[in-house]
């Protein structure tokens, strides 16, 4: 007897992948020393879980408890079959009150508006004046006065109705709008349906001990992007690097309160693991045998009779017992297959000739009735073998029965269909709702068509989530081919609304050099850069970084992948705090004997200057002119000669081969201090030629 609990269950870990999250939520039971089986009921699942990624089972130590197995179930929320009584019988003695009202209040201003239209009775006119009839004034006065009287009761009258009807107005009104609230709520428990995962388990343990339980699963409906913050302290000495993640989910659960996991991996791929060869040294080892198709052994039809027997019986139809195999060979007209048909090679090393005869018999038996199907069949199979034979390339080795998706691999989800239709021999992947609908019982009654309209637009609503990341943002990738982690250092929390979240993954200080660069022959403008190492264990993906001193925002920049202990250089816009200026100097005179040769004299002076609070590392980069590779007869006789740098500078080379010739000065200024920087050179071309558009033209 299977006693059926409801576990309660928190989510205590995600771990958010490219696309996707794998849910893991806890919880925990009292076992007992029975040894009967428990089903505990794990509810309010969101639809979207994938079912084929559920999975449990038991955490903690010296346990002997145990899950047998694991069953997905819709939830659907059952309704009261009846309404309340006393909220609607409130409801109708309210809108009686209400028209009863009404109906009063109409009867009193009527009757007020008939004492306002009261005809006097005149005064009677004779044609003798002398008989004239003399007025009766004290009737007429209290006549006057029993209609003001009156009227003045029908006015209080009115005014108690007007506020009994209003107060019952109001109360009428409350009511209503209990009901409609009522009535939404309703529709609403109708439409939220979920799902469950049924865990079937053993009971074993210490009467009264914490059983820890854990329930593991994927949904498709979560991404994240990584987000930077780089803050500088007032002198750019020293800067924090905050790493953020941008987590947005419509999975159908908030995530509260969970330890957060980031991964730049797939949520689920296909891998087969590698045939590793063993090596011995001494005898040669056997050769192994590969896998293939294997046709079924014969007779493999007398197998299911016994189960045809049973569904027949069980249905209330009626066969007779099977009988023997030798009983119940056809004859040969009734299948007009040859003997030709199947290979007597088979039997020429067999002695026992009458075993043959009836293995020849059986697979008669066996055959359709068809001898084209036959004949299809057999080749069939005799391709398959062929197939399986065959020396095939590592990366053909990817077989239909091994790739992710097929059903047939679903080896719980397969069943064998009744004996009336066709292939009840054969098992036959079951669909998602004859699935639910075995382990429904009272959690999913009502499998209709809306059933299925919900469930379907649960998982589609989830599998298009975020197509696009936000404005200068980029998806995770592997670095060289691998994936990482990244853990969050406090717990947090997802709303499952579809919106990207900013979660703090890790705060670090970086080891950060600032320094200020320019190319004054290009432009005079001073650009800052910070030049920091990551010395995570993992790459730093890219994603764009705010870059903030102290409280101040500078600027918002994009940062590329940094791997563990890489270096990378981030431009911080220009400093104008920092001046420079470039003049040149052009001279031209002839040297050597005779004047044969003309020399083109260069010099470049730049002054610098620190406006700053602080001292600065200073790097200014020049270039002079150089002879081509594949240079001319003219060309070679033209030399380059640097002759004096103030102070000494370097050469500066990139990676491409853009740049050539190129010189750097790095220097150190301090705060307010000015500095010279002085480089000459000559170029000796002979005297009867000139470089094209003008002797002074400098390296382009």
């Amino acid at each position: 007897m299977e006693a059926i609990q409801t576990l309660d269950t928190v989510i205590t870990s995600v771990t958010v992948y490219r696309e996707g999250a794998l849910i893991r939520r806890t919880g925990s039971v009292k076992a007992s020393k029975s040894k009967e089986k428990i089903s505990r009921n794990v509810m309010g699942l969101p639809l979207a879980l994938r079912d084929e990624t559920v999975r449990a089972g038991i955490f903690g130590e010296k346990t002997s408890s145990r899950i047998t197995d694991i069953g997905i179930v819709l939830d659907i929320p059952e309704l009261a079959s009846e309404d309340n009584p006393h909220g609607t019988e409130e409801l109708k003695e309210a809108e009686r009150t209400v028209g009863r009202l009404k109906e009063e209040l109409g009867e009193t201003e009527a009757a007020i508006s008939r004492r306002e239209t009261t005809d006097w009775p005149e005064r009677p006119v004779t044609k003798n004046p002398a008989a004239a009839i003399s007025s009766p004034f004290a009737e007429r006065a209290a006549y006057a006065e029993n209609i003001n009287r009156r009227r003045a009761d029908l006015l209080k009258k009115k005014r108690d109705i007007k506020n009994r009807l209003s107060e019952a107005s109001e109360k009428l009104e409350l009511l209503r709008n209990r009901e409609l609230t009522a009535s939404a709520e309703k529709e609403r428990r109708r439409n939220e349906i979920r799902k469950a995962v049924v865990l079937t388990m053993d009971s074993a343990g210490a009467e009264g001990e914490d059983v820890g339980i854990f329930l593991e699963y994927l949904i498709p409906g979560a991404r994240w992007v990584p987000t930077y913050a780089l803050r500088f302290d007032a002198v750019f000495a020293q800067a924090v690097l905050e790493t953020r993640a941008l987590v947005c989910q419509r999975s159908g659960e908030d995530w509260s309160g969970a330890a957060l996991t980031l991964s730049t991996a797939f949520s689920g791929q296909w891998r087969d693991l590698p045939e590793l060869n063993s090596r011995r040294i001494g005898r040669a080892a056997r050769g192994r045998s590969k896998k293939g198709w294997k046709e079924a052994p014969i007779g493999t039809q007398e197998l299911f009779s016994d189960y045809k027997s049973f569904f027949d019986s069980r249905i209330g139809g009626f066969i007779p017992a099977a009988a023997p195999i030798s009983q119940r060979l056809p004859d040969e007209d009734d299948y007009d297959i040859e003997d030709d048909d199947y290979d007597e090679e088979i039997f020429e090393d067999t002695e026992d000739y009458e075993y043959e005869e009836r293995r020849m018999e059986i697979m008669k038996s066996s055959a359709p009735p068809s001898v084209h199907a036959a004949k299809k069949r057999r080749s069939e199979s005799m391709e398959l073998q062929m197939a399986a034979s065959m020396e095939m390339k590592d990366s053909e080795k990817e077989f239909i029965s091994r790739e992710p998706g097929n059903d047939l691999l679903d080896y719980a989800a397969l069943r064998l269909p009744d004996p009336e239709e066709t292939g009840f021999s054969e098992l036959h992947p079951a669909t998602r709702r004859e699935l639910y609908a075995e382990k429904a019982g009272a959690l999913s009654a009502k499998l209709d068509s809306a059933v299925w309209e919900r469930l379907e637009s649960a998982e589609s609503s989830a599998e298009t989530l975020a197509a696009v990341p936000p404005q200068g943002c980029r998806y995770p990738t592997d670095v060289d081919g691998f994936d990482y982690v990244y853990k969050t250092a406090v717990p947090v929390s997802v709303e499952s609304d579809g919106r990207f979240h900013s979660i703090p993954v890790r705060t670090a200080q970086v080891p950060v050099a600032v320094r200020y660069i320019s190319v004054p022959r290009i432009d005079s403008t001073v650009f800052a850069a910070a030049e920091f190492k990551n010395e995570d264990e993992a790459p730093l993906p890219a994603g764009p970084v705010d870059v903030s001193v102290e409280s101040t925002p500078l600027l918002t920049t994009h940062l590329e992948t940094i791997p563990s202990g890489g270096t990378t250089i981030l431009g911080l816009g220009a400093e104008e705090g920092i001046k420079i200026a470039r003049n040149t100097h052009f001279e031209e005179k002839t040297s050597g004997l005779a004047g044969t040769q003309l020399t083109l004299h260069h010099e470049i002076l730049i002054d610098a200057v620190n406006n700053l609070s602080r001292p600065v590392e200073l790097e200014v980069r020049e270039r002079i002119p150089v002879r081509p590779d594949d240079q001319g007869k003219a060309e070679e006789k033209v030399k380059i000669e640097l002759t004096k740098t103030e102070p000494v500078w370097e050469r500066y080379e990139e990676e491409t081969d853009y740049l050539r010739g190129g010189y750097r000065w790095k220097l150190s200024l301090a705060a307010g201090e000015k500095t010279k920087l002085l480089a000459e050179y000559d170029i000796q071309i002979p005297s009867n030629t000139e470089i094209p558009d003008g002797n002074n033209r400098e390296a382009e």
